[in-house]
């Protein structure tokens, strides 16, 4: 079943029938629209921002700006056919200015929108997964540590939610300034730009880029892809945050805002291995590939660590009795 990603923008008139707006917050305005493209050029029209013809990214961050400046909501609210994480990363950050402004966003419940479930992660010798947690394979050193402008709360998830967002949105194929524009303005949309300078993200995203050229130079990267799975027991599901698909099977990478010493970034990696063994519980039963590595990527302190199973194996061809699935 094709997703569906249009959004329905909301005013305080009477409804206008529009279809599907039963969960709308208020009456809505009849405007739908059905992509970023569409949604920068509604909120241009509304703000009364030219479109110069430059980059998404540009036009973005001009709009963020715009809306920073104004304070007062622009619709009163958007209505998703699809929940947030299903759009791409430039839509998020755009519905998070919104918000800010006091624009009201809400998405009917869907099937493929449900909220994680909670399943425990396996425990050191419960049998799973080869009998006890993953072990450090390797420790790759991507470059010096990247510095952080101010401290910041781990709790808060607004650096970690920039971070994601700018390695889902970044082309790498792009002019380095653009790259920097778009840094620029997830750091700004998030408040996190006393945090992290745009250059960090940048340099971050090319060296994680170049280790994946030398590994696997004839791959293709999935990025934020929803993975799902029933069969027979809990549900598997989550956001893997980097797939790597080459053609001998997956790689997968997770990231990680922790800027602490190597050491503490190896007990992080151990304690991110249930997360990632259920992502490639998924990818092994749904594709039949196997699932070749488990990365845990840490931008700013410049490392990437490999996990490996405890007797040596770092590759799964096939997940046994898993999450109590098979």
């Amino acid at each position: 079943m094709p997703i569906r990603r249009e959004f329905h923008l909301t005013d305080g008139a009477t409804r206008s029938g529009c279809p599907g707006c039963a969960d709308c917050p208020g009456a809505c305005a009849g405007i739908s629209v059905g992509g970023a493209e569409d949604l920068i050029a509604e909120l241009e029209l509304h703000l009364g921002v030219p479109d110069r013809g430059d980059s998404m990214a540009d036009r973005t961050k001009r709009l963020l700006g715009r809306m920073k400046m104004r304070g007062d909501p622009i619709f009163k609210g958007i209505h998703l056919a699809a929940g947030r994480k299903m759009h791409p990363p430039i839509v998020r950050h755009l519905l998070a200015g919104l918000e800010s402004s006091g624009t009201r966003v809400v998405s009917s419940p869907r099937p493929w929108d449900a909220a994680p479930v909670a399943v425990s992660p396996p425990s050191r010798n419960d049998g799973r997964y080869g009998g006890s947690r993953l072990c450090i394979a390797k420790l790759f050193e991507l470059g010096p540590r990247l510095r952080l402008l101010n401290p910041f709360r781990e709790d808060d998830p607004a650096l970690g939610k920039a971070l994601h967002a700018f390695f889902a949105a970044i082309d790498l194929s792009s002019p380095p300034s653009a790259s920097l524009v778009l840094a620029h303005s997830l750091l700004d949309a998030y408040g996190v730009e006393h945090i992290a300078s745009p250059e960090s993200l940048v340099e971050a995203a090319q060296r994680l880029h170049g280790l994946i050229q030398r590994q696997w130079p004839e791959s293709e990267i999935w990025r934020e892809l929803p993975l799902r799975m029933r069969s027979g027991g809990p549900i598997l599901q989550g956001i893997a945050d980097m797939i790597v698909a080459s053609p001998n099977g997956f790689h997968l990478i997770e990231h990680k805002t922790f800027p602490g010493r190597k050491d503490l970034c190896m007990k992080r990696a151990v304690a991110a291995g249930p997360q990632l063994l259920a992502y490639a519980e998924i990818l092994v039963r749904v594709t039949g590939k196997p699932c070749r590595t488990l990365y845990v990527h840490f931008p700013f302190p410049g490392i990437i660590v490999k996990l490996k199973q405890p007797d040596g194996r770092d590759s799964w061809s096939e997940v046994r009795g898993a999450w109590g699935v098979g």
